[in-house]
């Protein structure tokens, strides 16, 4: 699972490789990947599962 910013760079990867199935649950801190704060905006969360993609919209209000 990756996170995006509008302007499709991706800025963050949220969980790496292969989860079981069931519910789970994901706290963000706001963070890019390098540690850098990132700025209040929308950002574009893409879920990947065998070949189907799912793209969400995450808010980040600061």
């Amino acid at each position: 699972m990756a996170a995006y910013h509008l302007q499709g760079q991706r800025v963050l990867t949220l969980v790496h490789g292969v989860q079981e199935a069931g519910v789970h649950m994901l706290v963000w801190d706001g963070q890019a990947d390098q540690g850098r704060d990132l700025a209040s905006g929308v950002y574009l969360c893409q879920l990947r599962a065998g070949t189907q993609v799912e793209t969400r919209r995450l808010l980040l209000l600061r």
